[in-house]
This record gives structure tokens, C-alpha cells and sequence, in this order.
């Protein structure tokens, strides 16, 4: 049984001027990955390996400026929509049972379907970056300095088909015994949300053959949890 991966890309990308010390730029990507049949293997027979999908775009502008020969600022905003979903070839109606144990009519390993998963992430950026050029007697500054915004809210669902169970099989090589296990299940619904905040600012000073660069940076990264709601079984 075959497994293909299928990559498709799509970019544009358009540039202005609109004044003549300022340049503008506006992005945009479009990606989508697909895979027939994953984590197929010898305990994974087609039925149970999960098509793939995950489209997912990101759009970016961009603007830089120059206000005069000492002062520089670029200027970003993006947002990306993203995510993959894995879905059971067994379909979510099929009841899956993994086989333990040889002996018991089938191949070990899982059979019927398998467990849904899918992800739903959004993104958001804002940035801007500067460059400054003084003078302080004789010696010449070049200060750049900047800060950042990312936040970041993930989804995610996992389920499993059918009446949310699964059944395992076993059977004795000794006394030839066999027995069933079934676990029960609930959906896994985690949601969450990342923030990321940075500013910085540097200085490289010269004065004749002597340079000097220092700066100072903060960062703030944080994720937490949100609350979710998953449906009884």
C-alpha cells in the first residue's frame, strides 16, 4: 500500500514606493501538506493510518521609512492561520480493537480505525525596529532599538471513533486462555495561549580607532492554559 506526500506552496509578493523615502511591502503564503496514509506500518494497516491535511496561510506588511539621514523606522504586522488534521481512513463510525496476541484469527497490531486528531493555531505579530546616527563631539553613535509582540492561541481536539472506546484482545501461548480489555475514553480538548514581549536597545559608538557596543534587551515569554469543554461520553 502506497503512502504519498503531496507539498503545495503558493507565495505572492508585492513592493511600493509610495513616497520617495519610504518602501512598502505586502506578503502573502499559502501551504498545504497531505499524506494519504500516515504512520502506516506493521501494526498500522491501511484502514488505521490517518490522512493528513494541513492548509494554513500567512499574510505580512511591512513598511520602512527614512525620515532623514539619522533616522530609519521599519514598521511589521503579520498574521498566521495554521494548523493539520489527522484523520482515520477507518473512518469515525468504526470501532477500533488492537490485537495483542497471536493466534486469534488476525494480525497483531490495531485494526478497524484509529484515534482523530486536529489542530487549530492562530498567530499574531507586531514589530517595529529603529535606527538612529548622532553625534557627541567627536565620536558617532548608531542606536537601534525596537520591541515586539507575538501572541499565540492553540486548539486542540483528540477523539476516537466511534462510542470513544477501543477493545484489546489477548490470548494465552500457555494455557491458551483468551481475555478482552476495553478502555473507555473522553475527547481531549486543550486549549492554550502564548505571549511573547521583547524590547531592546544598543549603541555602537566610534571615536577615531576605538568602538564600543553595548545594549540591554528584555524579554517576557509566558503560556497558559484555558479553560475547554469536552462533551460526555
Amino acid at each position: 500500500f502506497p503512502q504519498r506526500t503531496e507539498l503545495t506552496n503558493w507565495t505572492a509578493k508585492l513592493t511600493a514606493q509610495p513616497l520617495e523615502n519610504n518602501n512598502a511591502t505586502l506578503y502573502y503564503m499559502f501551504s498545504d501538506k497531505t499524506v494519504n496514509a500516515r504512520d502506516l506500518g506493521s501494526t498500522r494497516p491501511p484502514e488505521t493510518a490517518r490522512r493528513q491535511s494541513g492548509p494554513g496561510w500567512t499574510l505580512k506588511a511591512e513598511d520602512t521609512h527614512v525620515f532623514s539621514n539619522n533616522f530609519v523606522l521599519t514598521g511589521m504586522a503579520s498574521h498566521v492561520d495554521s494548523g493539520y488534521l489527522q484523520e482515520p481512513r477507518g473512518g469515525m463510525d468504526t470501532h477500533p480493537w488492537w490485537i495483542g496476541s497471536s493466534g486469534l484469527g488476525e494480525a497483531r497490531g490495531w485494526h478497524g480505525s484509529y484515534r482523530r486528531s486536529e489542530q487549530i493555531l492562530e498567530q499574531n505579530n507586531l514589530r517595529a525596529d529603529a535606527s538612529a546616527f548622532f553625534q557627541t563631539g567627536s565620536g558617532g553613535h548608531e542606536l537601534k532599538f525596537g520591541g515586539g509582540y507575538r501572541n499565540q492561541d492553540t486548539e486542540w481536539w483528540v477523539i476516537w471513533p466511534g462510542q470513544q472506546y477501543w477493545t484489546e484482545y489477548y490470548k494465552s501461548s500457555r494455557t491458551g486462555e483468551e481475555w478482552e480489555l476495553v478502555a473507555l475514553t473522553r475527547a481531549a480538548h486543550p486549549l492554550y495561549t502564548g505571549e511573547y514581549v521583547d524590547f531592546y536597545a544598543g549603541d555602537t559608538f566610534t571615536l577615531g580607532n576605538l568602538t564600543l557596543t553595548g545594549g540591554v534587551r528584555y524579554d517576557r515569554q509566558q503560556a497558559y492554559n484555558q479553560r475547554s469543554d469536552v462533551p460526555g461520553n
